[in-house]
């Protein structure tokens, strides 16, 4: 049974018309008549006037209201969303795409000792090698290497907070009413 036979049958079992329970009750009988169809769902201010006006017991709409109480709902795809959402943004923390390391080393002349001069490249070579140029002989030694932080791992952070936080505000704004009980 739906909430507006309800009120009907309740209405009835008085003996009063339309007419004369919506003046009881303080409402227009237009209003009554749609409520009692089925067509409109009253508020609880309405619902309070109806079960003053035909002496109903507190409990009455109760077991309506169980029945109609929203259940929470995860949209599929707000959670696809939020996955991608999620992966973009630590793909962009942990590097997986943009991940930039130079390398260190020092080069020293086999022919003469006191020169030292440095090479940095993104290619690792190794943790020692050798190398000839300008005919002159070269023994690389790795002395370091750093990463790099690139824009690019920015703008997937970013992206990737946008997209998880669009994610869970669809789903709080969706789910409004049964959050704030």
């Amino acid at each position: 049974m739906e909430i507006g036979e309800f009120i009907r049958n309740a209405r009835k079992s008085k003996d009063w018309t339309q007419a004369f329970a919506a003046r009881e009750i303080g409402i227009q009988q237009s209003y009554l008549s749609k409520i009692e169809n089925s067509q409109l769902v009253p508020s609880l201010d309405v619902l309070e006037k109806i079960q003053l006006a035909y002496g109903l017991p507190d409990s009455s709409f109760k077991s309506f209201f169980n029945e109609t109480a929203p259940k929470p709902s995860l949209k599929k795809s707000y959670f696809f969303t939020f996955i991608v959402g999620f992966f973009i943004l630590s793909s962009g923390f942990l590097e997986l795409f943009f991940h930039q390391t130079y390398y260190t080393y020092k080069a020293e002349n086999l022919n003469t000792s006191n020169v030292v001069s440095f090479h940095v490249t993104d290619q690792y070579l190794g943790e020692s090698y050798h190398e000839v140029f300008a005919k002159i002989p070269y023994q690389y030694s790795l002395i370091g290497a750093r990463n790099i932080p690139r824009a690019e791992n920015n703008w997937l952070k970013a992206i990737g907070l946008l997209l998880a936080s669009f994610a869970i505000c669809a789903v709080v704004r969706d789910n409004w009413s049964y959050v704030i009980k």
